[in-house]
């Protein structure tokens, strides 16, 4: 190193012979040409013809022209820092503060033995600090934040005796706190956040006596908060939040005075309760305690903390009331007490709090009614009660919160009608009042709401029509009026909102065409009609709306065909097309072509409509991302496109109900996603993608367990099903259906199936429901069934099947109809011969042998005659009924004749 200085002093020597400029502005020109770029006012200023660099920008000299600072500040400059720093021997301050440099801190900053302030912050230096800087012995601030520096802190910082002042946050440090932090007893500010530092907090720092700010957030610390903190009596910002703190809160806190800001949220083990200690905090305007792991009753002792401004204890475990006492904060703007188990009524007093911007008690068990005295708090701009369970009707004092932005009373048992009163906030942009028993219609003066985005009245028995006022809400967004008593029809003025993004109205009694107007919606996302009685055709406009992701339309009365010649599309669907629920309509036509560019599809549902002609293709080759394919109760007819099998995250398949012929396609065991089962560990679970598409409006159903139940959402990730049952499929149950252990429902039943089943369907562990029944499969059950535990639903009836059925405790749980109509025998059909016939439980000695009546048949004959006489007696005795019925059978056998003959 000293002969690198050596060889930079000679040749400043020669530059300085040359120009005249003195050794430290040869020094500086020396140290700008690491700079990859300089400002023109810096480039303009330092003249090489000048004698003395004093002039300069930024520079600073003394009384013999030793350049004793350098200051350039948020200039721009990019480049490095070039080790000629170090022969600056008299500079005393140097600030390169934010600005685009960039490598290693060189080794020769060690060299400037004379700094006492030292700011390279807002940069992009990176590697660790070096080891030379220990030489800087009179340095009193140290600010390094902001850079991308890592290694660990090196103790040697925390020995330099008169260190005021240090900033180290926002790096990439690493390792443990030195425990000589102790040593540092001038430090006043230490700001350690937003690095990677782990281990636990010192004890020692309880030795640093003077520390006005500490800053350990957002680190990966551990252990407890030292009891050591609460002798601090200087203390006035407290930070270490966002770690892996555990243990309590040490009420030794309550002896810091001085202190304005405590927080320790985001420490998910930080356990135990709110210490009363901390009422004695009078000068404290922000406590923080958010998502820790808090219990017990909130300190009613808070309320002395008459300088709070923000009190923030959401998302903890704390339980109890709300204290009267913090209704006393006369400076209070934010409160959230929200996501607890906080219980009881809410205090009028809160009403007292008129500075209050903020208050949300959201997510509680909290009863009793809205208190009137909330409208009170003047200042008020945002209110979240959400989720609790309040009673009575909305306040209509709230009208008096003229500065409301954002009111949540959701999920309550709030009743009454809305008031008209709520139409006077001209800044409010979110209303949400849903899932409550508010009814009545809603007012024509929300249409006044100018600034609304978020509309949401979702379950409530609101009734009447759709205020066509509403068109007045230009901002409109989301607009959810979802399951309510709502009946009329959809206004047209609904497609003057050219913002909304989501239009639910679904779940209503809403009648009448769905309006053309709406294909105007061109920032439209999601479109849920369903579960109305809407009749027509859908507007073609719908489909040119390239924004849409999610269209529902299900369970209404809609018409008409969806080909492009008969909707007039000069295009395709959107291209952002994710869920198409279409089933439970009247729908008619081919398969919709014009889905053939969806490429983005996740679900789709045509079922329980009037479709008909051949499935194409094309949907196993382009709707590659399907996880929903759901066709059944259609007209379709052909086979099963063995394309289908291209559907890698197929999750349900179902096209029973139709005229399908030919085989099962062997290739199911492509379905990849059906052979795992549903766990976030396999790149191929459709759980997964599930979670990656949690936007996807999902709802299926599915026939499972001999019923039909309706999945929704996440909750689909646990089902992946198949069913082709009737149809007039052929040919043998492939083999390979059997790999699809994913499966939890399989049906296959009427249909024309013969064969064997395959002996592997025992690894199809997962399966709930199986349905084999009404086909023509021969051969005996595989013993491997038996080893099927979760099976809740099995037939097997009305095939050719025979033998023993297996013996499982599964198996002999199931009703004797399930294997009916089959040579089968055992449990829960009557025991099996040596010959494989039937017998009933008695020995061949007993009145009951095998050589004995045969009472089955018996029972059958008798029926058999009885039936006669009550169908044939009736005729034989009563001359106007024997009339009557060959008058019948006379039109019957003529209709015959002239129809088929």
């Amino acid at each position: 190193m000293r002969k690198y200085l050596l060889v930079i002093l000679c040749f400043s020597s020669l530059l300085h012979s040359v120009s005249a400029l003195n050794s430290d502005g040869v020094t500086l020109l020396s140290f700008s040409r690491h700079w990859t770029f300089v400002p023109p006012n810096i480039s303009s200023s330092w003249n090489a013809s000048d004698s003395t660099p004093c002039s300069w920008l930024g520079v600073q000299c003394d009384r013999a022209h030793n350049v004793v600072s350098l200051n350039l500040t948020s200039y721009g400059i990019y480049g490095h820092l070039g080790p000629e720093i170090g022969l600056l021997s008299h500079l005393h301050t140097f600030v390169l503060g934010y600005n685009g440099l960039s490598g290693n801190l060189p080794l020769q900053l060690g060299n400037c033995s004379s700094l006492w302030y030292l700011d390279l912050s807002g940069n992009s230096f990176s590697g660790q600090i070096p080891n030379t800087l220990r030489n800087l012995q009179n340095v009193r601030y140290l600010d390094f934040s902001f850079n991308v520096l890592s290694g660990e802190i090196p103790q040697f910082l925390f020995e330099i005796p008169q260190l005021e002042q240090l900033y180290l946050k926002n790096n990439t440090l690493s390792g443990s706190i030195p425990t000589n932090v102790g040593n540092m007893t001038e430090i006043f500010f230490l700001y350690l956040s937003f690095n990677k530092l782990s281990g636990t907090i010192p004890s020692s720092i309880g030795n640093c006596s003077k520390l006005v700010a500490l800053s350990l957030g957002d680190n990966l610390l551990q252990g407890v908060i030292p009891e050591s903190l609460g002798v601090l009596e200087s203390l006035v910002f407290l930070n270490i939040r966002n770690n892996s703190l555990s243990g309590s809160i040490p009420s030794s806190l309550g002896q810091l005075r001085e202190l304005s800001l405590l927080t320790f949220s985001y420490n998910y083990h930080l356990s135990g309760i709110i210490p009363a200690e901390l009422g004695k905090l009078t000068k404290i305007w922000k406590l923080g305690l958010v998502s820790n792991n808090l219990t017990g009753n909130i300190p009613q002792e808070l309320g002395n903390c008459t300088s709070l401004t923000v009190l923030d204890l959401s998302s903890n475990r704390l339980e109890g009331e709300i204290p009267n006492e913090l209704g006393k904060f006369p400076s209070m703007k934010f409160l959230d007490l929200g996501s607890n188990r906080l219980e009881g009524e809410i205090p009028s007093e809160l009403g007292k709090l008129s500075t209050l911007v903020y208050l949300s008690l959201r997510i509680n068990n909290l009863s009793g009614k809205i208190p009137k005295e909330i409208g009170n708090c003047s200042s008020l701009k945002a209110l979240d009660l959400m989720s609790n369970r309040l009673v009575g009707e909305i306040p209509c004092e709230l009208a008096n919160l003229r500065e409301l932005q954002f009111l949540a009373l959701s999920h309550q048992n709030l009743s009454g009608n809305l008031p008209l009163e709520l139409g006077n906030y001209k800044f409010l942009y979110n209303l949400d009042l849903g899932d409550n028993r508010l009814e009545g219609e809603i007012p024509r003066e929300f249409g006044k709401l100018s600034e609304l985005q978020y509309f949401n009245l979702y379950n409530n028995s609101l009734s009447g029509n759709i205020p066509l006022e509403l068109e007045n809400c230009p901002a409109l967004r989301h607009f959810n009026l979802r399951s309510n008593k709502l009946e009329g029809e959809i206004p047209s003025e609904l497609g003057k909102l050219s913002n909304l993004s989501l239009l639910d109205l679904s779940s209503n009694n809403l009648s009448g065409e769905i309006p053309s107007e709406l294909g105007k919606l061109s920032n439209l996302n999601s479109l849920d009609l369903s579960s109305n009685n809407l009749s027509g055709e859908i507007p073609a406009g719908i489909w040119k709306i390239q924004t849409l992701e999610n269209i529902l339309l299900f369970e209404n009365n809609l018409f008409g065909e969806l080909t492009i010649n008969h909707m007039n599309l000069s295009m395709s669907s959107p291209t952002s097309l994710k869920s198409l629920h279409l089933q439970s309509n009247k729908l008619s036509g081919e398969f919709p072509q014009f889905l053939k560019d969806s490429s983005n599809l996740a679900t789709l549902d045509l079922g329980e409509n009037k479709f008909a002609g051949i499935i194409p293709a094309w949907v196993g080759q382009t709707l590659s991302n399907l996880i929903i394919l759901r066709l059944r109760s259609n007209n379709f007819f052909g086979q099963i496109p063995h394309e289908f099998c291209n559907l890698k995250f197929l999750q349900i398949l179902d096209v029973a109900q139709n005229n399908l012929t030919g085989y099962i396609p062997q290739c199911v065991n492509h379905f990849n996603a059906m052979m795992v089962k549903s766990t976030s560990s396999d790149p191929l679970d459709p759980c997964k993608e599930i979670r990656v598409r949690s936007y996807v409006f999902l709802r299926v159903t599915i026939w499972l367990k001999g019923g039909h139940y309706d999945y929704t959402g996440t909750r689909l990730c646990l089902i992946k099903s198949i069913d082709f049952s009737n149809n007039k499929l052929s040919g043998v149950m492939p083999n390979e259906v059997t790999s699809l252990v994913g499966l939890v429902s399989l049906n296959l039943s009427t249909n024309l199936l013969k064969g064997e089943i395959p002996v592997s369907i025992g690894n199809m562990r997962l399966l709930e429901s199986l349905d084999l029944s009404t086909n023509q499969l021969s051969g005996e059950i595989p013993s491997s069934i038996a080893s099927l535990n979760f099976l809740g639903t099995v037939n097997f009836s009305y095939n050719n099947l025979k033998g023993k059925i297996p013996t499982g405790t599964q198996m002999q749980s199931f009703e004797a109809s399930s294997f009916v109509g089959n040579g089968l025998c055992g449990p829960p059909l009557p025991n099996c011969t040596t010959h494989g016939g039937t017998h009933d439980h008695t020995d061949g000695n007993d009145e009951g042998s095998d050589h004995g009546i045969d009472w089955s048949l018996l029972s059958k004959v008798l029926g058999y005659i009885v039936g006669m006489c009550g169908f044939l007696g009736p005729l034989l005795y009563n001359r106007s009924w024997r009339i009557a019925y060959f008058r019948w059978i006379d039109t019957v056998w003529f209709k015959l004749r002239y129809c088929y003959w």
